[in-house]
């Protein structure tokens, strides 16, 4: 699933507005004098220069107008591959942040922001507002949710004049990253009905919050082929263990008298780590991967904010809301889950009834199982933390073995907030070589750690399918409809208005 949301960014509409004001209006501020006209078209032109080697790389180009009147250009890639043109105008073409006082700088696309860089890698919004530069004159808002807008509010911040280039000038910018922007607003082209049946089904946790979802599921990030999902060696994670999530002063005193209270009933005296996504996760624009950033916690402090500083609505609000729309920061301890939809080679959807002995969501059904993050997964010998933790799951709950496993096509679909908790989880998806008898086969006999009673089979058949995700037939795991519809997007694409009318008839 692309990197995208299904309400439209707001801000690209202001481009126009604002773009037509440009050319419409006597107000000095917004009419360009013959030198703005001037660097425009020469972003432009080095934009066109851009090296690309894929549809995720923009074409970008960048100008400086100095307050002595010397003119500077650069664009993406000009000095090493994947460098930022706003990165190799200031940096390596100027050489000092000092040049740029009082200077005019003109970008093609919005500058990149916090939480789309990666590497220790500053984003360009962050170089730009360092500067003492006067304005800035952007082309296009990013089309990538994840920075979109956020440039422009951070150079509002850094007290910038922030102008847009005027809409026919903003239009070959388009048809210059026509494929890049394509991929980033796939959603916007479907189905009116599909997008309003989302809407209507989004838990009231996330119904107000932008992106894709359902029911308590939000889509923090998707892979950038919906239908493909993140292969294991795209996905990357990082532990920062000199940053542990700890408990606020002003919640020591409630958490040390929760702990106390359900020591023996939640087992705090087995008080092991969990891990955290600490940031709102990007796919860098520089390549179609995945990179997570993440922190230590413990068992007892997330159950200690599930139960008690998330659970009033209002207070769980301003975590989630937080987290996606405002810092990007989890301010919420939460065990990174694997929630796994498990495939037969027959086409069949494994779908397991959680047992009394889990400590949420009993008896209720899950495609097919959750599994959390453990420290073992991300110090695998081979540096793959999703194949280690995919495969654990499957040979702990499944009983699938070494041979079996070899043949398990793996693959990462997006990650999501779990809008009840709040916790992120990971929407994986396998194909097992394994038919559905085979597999029951292996559930039948008995393993240690199981967290399921009983279990039973979806066809993946498209009608069928989605009627259980339309007219679910059995109680689910509150994400259970979100992976269902996953599952049907990778293997049949979105579904149309049409689609979800016949489901809901019959």
């Amino acid at each position: 699933m692309a990197n995208v949301v299904i309400s439209s960014c707001s801000d690209y509409n202001a481009i126009a507005h604002m773009a037509d004001l440009n050319e419409t209006t006597n107000d000095s501020y917004n009419v360009f004098d013959p030198i703005d006209w001037q660097c425009m078209r020469q972003a432009i032109e080095e934009a066109a220069q851009s090296p690309v080697q894929n549809q995720r790389e923009p074409r970008v180009g960048a100008v400086a107008r100095l307050s002595n009147g010397d003119i500077f250009a650069a664009h993406r890639g000009q000095k090493a591959a994947g460098d930022h043109a706003e990165f190799t105008l200031i940096h390596k073409l100027l050489g000092s942040i000092a040049r740029l006082e009082g200077a005019t700088i003109y970008t093609t696309l919005e500058p990149c922001t916090v939480g789309s860089r990666g590497h220790g890698k500053q984003p360009c919004a962050e170089w730009i507002a360092e500067t003492a530069a006067r304005r800035v004159v952007i082309g296009l808002l990013d089309p990538n949710p994840a920075i979109c807008g956020r440039g422009y509010w951070r150079l509002l911040e850094a007290s910038k004049m922030v102008d847009f280039f005027p809409s026919k000038l903003a239009e070959e910018i388009r048809e210059l990253n026509s494929a890049f922007i394509n991929l980033y607003r796939i959603r916007r082209a479907l189905d009116a009905g599909f997008q309003e049946w989302i809407q209507r089904h989004k838990a009231p946790e996330c119904a107000m919050l932008p992106g894709f979802g359902l029911g308590f599921a939000l889509e923090l990030q998707g892979a950038p082929n919906p239908q493909e999902g993140w292969k294991p060696h795209e996905v990357y994670m990082t532990l920062d263990n000199s940053n542990p999530f700890t408990i606020p002063n002003a919640h020591l005193q409630a958490f040390e008298r929760y702990r106390h209270d359900n020591h023996e009933q939640k087992r705090f005296f087995d008080d092991g780590d969990k891990f955290m996504v600490a940031t709102n996760p990007v796919s860098w624009d520089e390549a179609p991967s995945l990179h997570l950033r993440l922190r230590r916690t413990k068992y007892s402090v997330q159950h200690f904010y599930r139960d008690v500083i998330a659970k009033f609505p209002a207070d769980r609000s301003k975590l989630i809301k937080d987290f996606v729309a405002n810092s990007l920061q989890a301010n919420f301890p939460h065990a990174s889950s694997l929630q796994l939809l498990v495939v037969t080679r027959d086409a069949q959807i494994l779908v397991t009834e959680r047992s009394l002995k889990t400590s949420t969501f009993q008896g209720l059904w899950s495609p097919s199982l959750e599994e959390d993050l453990r420290e073992d997964d991300l110090f695998d010998p081979n540096h793959d933390v999703l194949t280690a933790w995919l495969t654990r799951a499957l040979r702990e709950e499944l009983g699938i073995d070494a041979a079996q496993l070899a043949g398990v096509d793996i693959r990462l679909l997006s990650v999501f907030l779990e809008c009840d908790y709040p916790n992120v989880s990971f929407c994986g998806y396998c194909s097992l070589p394994l038919t559905a008898a085979e597999l029951s086969k292996l559930l039948n006999v008995k393993r240690g750690d199981v967290e399921f009673k009983d279990w039973d089979f979806i066809p993946l058949a498209r009608s069928a399918l989605l009627r259980e995700i339309v007219r679910p037939s059995r109680m689910y795991h509150p994400s259970g409809e979100y992976r269902l519809l996953m599952a049907f997007i990778k293997n049949y694409g979105f579904p149309s208005s049409a689609d979800l009318a016949t489901s809901e008839a019959g």
